[in-house]
């Protein structure tokens, strides 16, 4: 833990202090289904060990090798340091400067591995998460759970789902002193008369934590859901099966056409990453206000508001909010004052989604994620208390894309499900009717379009052409996305894809084998910001 005379400020990200050299090797698989991958190369690994026995996977981190002797020079310099520190900017050098002071007033015998041994578990121990930081530096991982005391910590990864790590606190105290730190790094604070907190790390990761066990039966709690600061793009969705190109170009007509888009699933289904990339597609000239409890939409957007929620302290007043609090209500209502032609509610879950339908109604185009299984959970959540919409206000979604993640042969997989579309509303009968526009067919791992479906039909009435032209269209556009990703090979980020996706309007008159001449000819104009 940092010592609290030393500045911190500097030190508030996932960024190296120290350039380590190679010191660790790469650990050898015990099974063929073993997974091993670098997260510092040379320095830290992550190995998904297979278990036969209970065919799962376990994560296990291998860092460093550290001896007894090092472990005692490691446990002993931040309290040196705390000592001896005299100000001054603190940086990698400082900080050699004073190690090799204690070495040197200790006499102790360090070689050059034994030294960066040392150094990396000063960065790690003093300004990072200690035992947690390599998982929070795995961009595989999503989410990282704490349960409780002898309990093993959890993460969320990207390819087999929730699974136990090699980490596990041993006692309640040890426990309660990482919830402390992890407050302080929050630069919140947590007690036993408060003994729960929800707030945000430096990097962007939200923080969930519990106390000792005032609260929960096992002890001290944290779930931490990362931040990512490279986010999937639609190459990695489309290869990774979640997709394909013609049904988000669907889409990128329909959110460019003004019509309001709702994405559910469960859990992990893969909502928010669904969101995140249909955003691109928003020209720049549109502005744009999302509203998040997490950030965790990142995109490239000229035109774009972002705005969070903050939490209040002290006692909730009669409004039933703290102090200081600013709830997504509250964003929610202030952001329709601010004029945006689209509205992005990060996840919609309370009595803010019949603000965002009123939005709706009004003109603004909406688009919002969830927590629903199906269309029959959509509708009945949606329906009855706290939200208590009425039934026919739906109409005014265009599109529901319901996400769906399930695991198979040990593998985490996420696909579109269905698009589905309101073909029809009874009045007599309080009754909606469905469609769907796209459905994906696991028999062909593929997904079939229906071209009579409502959103072709509307595209076509609003450009006065047939709805077999928006399917040219659309076709058209899977096309150009494919080409991007051919031209490139895929090596393209969402901010470079937002920029291209501006230049398509430019191509309605180039024939699709011409999208490469074009595209290499826009290029320059990207990479030079004229675009």
């Amino acid at each position: 833990m940092i010592p609290s005379n030393i500045p911190i400020t500097k030190f508030e990200s996932n960024k190296k202090i120290f350039q380590i050299p190679q010191i660790t090797s790469p650990p050898q698989k015990k099974h063929e289904k073993d997974i091993i991958y670098p997260i510092e190369k040379g320095v830290v690994y992550i190995g998904l060990h297979f278990n036969s026995d209970i065919e799962n996977y376990m994560y296990y981190i291998y860092e460093p090798p550290v001896s007894p002797y090092i472990a005692s020079i490691i446990r002993a310099f931040p309290e040196y340091i705390t000592i001896h520190y005299k100000g001054g900017e603190i940086n990698s050098k400082l900080i050699m400067q004073y190690l090799d002071k204690f070495i040197e007033f200790n006499n102790f015998i360090v070689n050059r591995k034994a030294y960066y041994t040392i150094l990396y578990y000063i960065e790690r121990n003093m300004f990072h998460y200690g035992e947690i930081t390599p998982i929070l530096n795995d961009d595989l991982v999503e989410d990282i759970s704490l349960t409780g005391v002898n309990k093993p910590i959890y993460v969320y990864h990207r390819y087999t789902g929730s699974i136990p790590t090699s980490l596990m606190f041993k006692s309640e105290e040890e426990a309660n002193h990482f919830i402390f730190r992890l407050a302080e790094k929050a630069h919140r604070t947590v007690s036993y008369r408060e003994p729960l907190l929800d707030a945000f790390l430096p990097e962007g990761h939200r923080l969930n934590l519990s106390l000792g066990n005032e609260v929960t039966a096992f002890g001290p709690t944290f779930t931490i859901r990362r931040f990512k600061m490279s986010p999937l793009t639609i190459f990695d969705l489309v290869n990774s099966g979640m997709v394909s190109y013609e049904l988000l170009s669907y889409l990128w007509l329909q959110i460019e056409n003004h019509r309001n888009v709702m994405i559910i699933g469960t859990t992990a289904a893969g909502k928010t990453t669904m969101l995140n990339n249909l955003l691109t597609f928003i020209k720049d000239v549109n502005k744009l206000v999302t509203i998040e409890d997490t950030h965790e939409l990142y995109i490239d957007h000229d035109n774009w508001v972002a705005t969070i929620t903050r939490p209040g302290v002290g006692i909730k007043g009669s409004s039933g909010i703290e102090m200081g609090e600013v709830d997504i209500m509250t964003l929610l209502k202030v952001s329709l004052r601010q004029r945006p032609e689209y509205l992005v509610v990060g996840e919609s879950r309370g009595e803010e989604t019949q603000i965002l339908f009123q939005a709706m109604a009004t003109g603004h185009t909406g688009l919002a994620t969830f927590h629903a299984t199906d269309i029959q959970s959509f509708v009945s959540r949606i329906e009855n208390a706290p939200i208590s919409l009425p039934r026919s206000m739906l109409t005014l979604l265009s599109d529901i894309v319901i996400m769906q993640a399930y695991v198979e042969k040990m593998v985490e997989k996420r696909r579109v499900k269905e698009i589905a579309e309101i073909a029809g509303y009874d009045q007599t009968k309080n009754q909606l009717q469905f469609v769907s526009a796209f459905r994906y067919d696991p028999v062909t791992d593929s997904f079939i379009t229906d071209t009579s479906a409502p959103g072709y039909k509307a595209i076509a009435t609003l450009h006065h052409i047939s709805t077999m032209d928006v399917y040219r269209e659309v076709r058209r556009r899977a096309e150009f996305l494919s080409t991007l990703e051919k031209l490139y090979k895929g090596k393209i980020s969402n901010k470079e894809l937002h920029k291209f996706v501006q230049v398509y309007h430019l191509l309605k008159d180039v024939e699709v084998v011409e999208f490469p001449i074009y595209l290499k000819r826009y290029e320059t104009y990207i990479k030079e910001g004229k675009v």
